[in-house]
């Protein structure tokens, strides 16, 4: 694992005060591994997430960010949401998962 990578699972602990003693692969594995489609309109860049069981703390903590610009991404702001996929595409996943 690189510095970088270290330090960056370093940050999202300090802010999810409920895994603050959990280790890299376990924040990796339950905030990071995840599907998304990003959206990038005009004003701000929309990352929607897939459901987790842990999603909710980790919309909840994003939001504390909402406000924030990033000079690198042209001044836009990041959004996360959760990725609401319809419930006729839902129905046809789950069955052929059976």
């Amino acid at each position: 694992m690189s510095l970088l990578a270290y330090n960056l699972y370093r940050q999202i602990v300090s802010l999810l005060e409920s895994f603050k003693y959990a280790i890299a692969l376990t924040l990796f594995q339950k905030f990071i591994a995840n599907h998304a489609e990003v959206l990038i309109p005009k004003e701000e860049i929309q990352v929607h997430l897939k459901k987790k069981r842990n999603l909710p703390l980790l919309l909840e903590t994003m939001n504390e960010f909402k406000e924030v610009t990033y000079s690198f991404l042209k001044h836009k702001k990041i959004q996360f949401l959760e990725l609401h996929i319809p419930s006729k595409i839902r129905a046809i996943f789950c069955r052929g998962n059976r």
